[in-house]
């Protein structure tokens, strides 16, 4: 195997005299860059304010879309994720119900008698559900999640039979005040 076949070395003459050498992965040349990074972001900046090159120039050297160009030159972000608002589980909908009823049996166990997310999963499984693991891992985290922010009634009693509780004073400064006359 040469070294060429595992790496792939780019030249961006116009922004900087840098050499990156990135692995060619099995997705091909699309699937390496992935996500805008804050060095991306940077090389975006910095051919716009500082080189004052145009944007069709940097959509050019840089590979990225006019859009994104533009959206880092009039953002102040530092960095761009995509999150998913609402997750659909169309195939989990009909399950949610028997899978509900085994996490409360679970709650009440001891926490390392609990099963582990691929465990439910593979009892949903033998039950006939025939959606994937993720939508199981991702029901079940977020139910966790709720129970977990359902505060806990305690009650601390607050009076101490005498002889019980001891409070002590250990400060050395006293105070003197004195009266106007």
């Amino acid at each position: 195997m040469t070294l060429e076949g595992r790496f792939r070395v780019q030249f961006q003459p116009l922004l900087t005299s840098c050499v990156s050498i990135l692995p060619f992965g099995p997705m091909g040349w699309e699937g390496c860059w992935g996500m805008i990074g804050v060095d991306l972001i940077g090389q975006i900046r910095r051919a716009y304010f500082e080189q004052q090159r145009p944007i069709k120039e940097i959509v050019r050297t840089l590979s990225v879309s006019r859009a994104t160009v533009r959206k880092v030159i009039r953002g102040h972000a530092t960095e761009f994720k995509y999150e998913r608002g609402v997750q659909p589980a169309p195939k989990l909908g009909e399950w949610v119900e028997v899978l509900t009823e085994i996490l409360e049996k679970e709650a009440k166990l001891p926490r390392r008698e609990r099963r582990s997310t691929q465990r439910l999963f593979e009892e949903l499984r033998g039950r006939g559900y025939d959606g994937a693991h993720d939508s199981v891992h991702r029901f079940a985290k977020a139910w966790r999640n709720e129970r977990a922010r359902v505060p806990v009634h305690a009650y601390v009693p607050m009076s101490f039979v005498p002889g019980e509780a001891y409070q002590f004073d250990w400060s050395t400064r006293r105070s003197h005040s004195r009266t106007c006359r």
